[in-house]
């Protein structure tokens, strides 16, 4: 194929702005690259890292010049959670091969892992620049891309790669998640059936994630609409809903109306995605299940069983939703909750959380200049979107038998009114923020109003202090208790624009949802933190403003620093 080699581009990573000069447009011929059946190269597509690892090394050393399998071991290596190992074997490597794309693009894999997004960034656009035609930087740089919410961007680097290997697993099935749900649900059926040496584990999700994509694609007028446009905007109270032994609020949240037959307090939490009600609201609400389902959470023990059904209607606060897919959890309580929500069901919102003052506030987005704007904008209650856009939008107007026109996606938008909004990073459903502790070390923090403390990462709070064990707290997620608790004394946590003191933090290892997330993850700022701070949010452009106010509702009596 001929691939125009420009790759230049200016992306603000986190608050960092990352501009690389553009290339000249000048043609290049790139060869469309067909699957490696080196037996390295099948046993890390099977998923066998140690074997893939070991049989890398042995060429490495029968010819020391082999790239390709040096920066195999790498990739290896990383995904068997050696980062450390990981990253001293490309560094070591890259000293006498600074030109070689394969392991500039194995580094940036590695700086992603770590959570270093500006040096992963640069990684990948070096690579670029002495290899336009490798699939996988161009699949890298996607990826941090969506992750910085620079999303038309990302996805013509995406439709590159897959152009230039449609073969490779992870370009595959990330270009077949950014189609629209209806060629989703055939795209992955023919892929399940086509391609071999899928592991295990992958085939159930996939399966599963097909039977919620055809839920979804199912729901009446393409699902969660409003269901009047002249209502566009509503405030309602963001209660607390239990306290814990130390008579602490460990969870907020807000009432919803479920079919007009059941009320359900459902906690709002950043850390979730959609919709997700215990057994005993659906039955009262006459939801039926459509198909069936595993959650897993936070926690060490196994996952809940559920399923997906369908919301006639949906009323949160004066905004009413029609034909919502929603998630149902088989036990009768879910936390000690009727419910969590996920902030993310809001994504077409400016969502504002004011926790002193026990409010939050749903309202349109400002919109982008030339794009069309979003009017009563639908709810994401299932976490996987809705099958349509905005039904009033020029761009869906077509035949039910002509194929659905390509999303159209757009890239962060900074309006005047946001000039002061701090970046954050976007995995799936989860925020991340850039944070810094004593040693100045940038890290990324998951924002997670469902966690009723604060945590910090064994590293992290080893880098802050000294790190003890805990006997006397307990910590609960939707997977169950956490096992292996600590704690550290006291700690100042920088992030957007403001610091805060965290007293008698909570210390756990989280290489679990650093490796689920695919970076790392140095701490969650949970309610403890949260809930002396008014949060707006715009998932849209992946922009995050935090401010503290000492005067502010319940701050006035016990403020931030007390």
């Amino acid at each position: 194929m001929r691939l125009r080699a420009e790759i230049g581009t200016t992306v603000l990573l986190l608050g960092c702005l990352i501009s690389v000069s553009t290339l000249s447009a000048q043609q290049v011929d790139c060869p469309v690259q067909k699957p490696s059946m080196d037996p390295a190269a099948v046993a890390f597509r099977q998923g066998d890292f140690s074997k893939a690892f070991e049989l890398y090394f042995s060429a490495a050393r029968n010819n020391p010049q082999d790239l390709q399998a040096i920066a195999g071991q790498v990739r290896s290596l990383l995904q068997e959670g050696q980062i450390s190992e990981a990253s001293q074997l490309a560094e070591s490597n890259l000293a006498t091969n600074p030109a070689s794309a394969k392991l500039l693009t194995a580094m940036g894999e590695i700086r992603l892992r770590q959570g270093r997004l500006t040096e992963a960034a640069e990684a990948y656009q070096t690579s670029l620049r002495f290899d336009p035609c490798l699939a996988r930087t161009r699949y890298d740089w996607y990826q941090l891309l969506w992750i910085e919410s620079m999303r038309a961007t990302g996805y013509q680097q995406l439709k590159a790669a897959y152009k230039l290997d449609p073969d490779d697993p992870d370009i595959h099935l990330s270009w077949i998640e950014r189609l629209p749900l209806s060629e989703r649900i055939q795209q992955i059926d023919d892929y399940l059936e086509k391609t071999a040496d899928i592991p295990a584990d992958q085939q159930r999700s996939l399966k599963e994630y097909v039977s919620q994509l055809r839920a979804a694609i199912a729901a009446k007028n393409g699902g969660c609409r409003l269901a009047s446009h002249s209502v566009t905007e509503t405030s309602l109270p963001l209660e607390g809903l239990a306290t814990d032994v130390y008579h602490r609020t460990n969870g907020m949240g807000f009432e919803i109306s479920v079919n007009q037959k059941a009320n359900a307090e459902l906690e709002l939490d950043t850390g979730l995605s959609g919709i997700l009600l215990n057994h005993d609201t659906a039955e009262k609400a006459g939801l039926v299940p459509v198909t069936s389902d595993t959650i897993s959470g936070l926690g060490d023990q196994k996952s809940m069983s559920g399923y997906w059904a369908y919301a006639d209607d949906l009323r949160i606060g004066s905004l009413e939703f029609k034909d919502c897919l929603v998630e149902v959890s088989d036990t009768p309580s879910i936390v000690g909750k009727d419910g969590l929500i996920g902030a993310d069901v809001f994504e077409n919102y400016h969502v504002k959380l004011d926790f002193p003052a026990h409010q939050m506030t749903l309202s349109q987005l400002p919109p982008i200049p030339g794009e069309h704007a979003n009017h009563g904008a639908s709810l994401n209650a299932s976490g996987v979107g809705n099958a349509t856009p905005d039904p009033s939008s020029p761009d869906v107007m077509h035949e039910p038998t002509t194929p659905a026109p390509e999303i159209h996606y757009v890239d962060r938008y900074i309006g005047p009114e946001m000039q002061l909004w701090s970046p954050f990073a976007r995995v799936g459903h989860q925020i991340f923020i850039n944070g810094e502790l004593k040693d100045k070390k940038p890290r990324l923090f998951l924002l997670d109003s469902g966690s009723s403390v604060s945590i910090l990462s064994i590293p992290a709070a080893e880098s802050a202090g000294s790190v003890h064990s805990d006997t006397q707290d307990s910590l609960t997620g939707l997977s169950g208790r956490v096992a292996n608790l600590y704690t550290e004394g006291g700690v100042d946590l920088d992030f957007a624009r403001l610091r805060a003191p965290l007293k008698d933090v909570l210390v756990i290892n989280m290489d679990g949802l650093s490796t689920e997330a695919g970076v790392e993850v140095s701490g969650i700022i949970g309610l403890q933190t949260l809930r002396y701070l008014t949060v707006d949010i715009d998932y849209r452009d992946g922009l995050i403003h935090v401010v503290y106010d000492p005067n502010d509702g319940a701050n006035a009596q016990e403020g931030l620093a007390n």
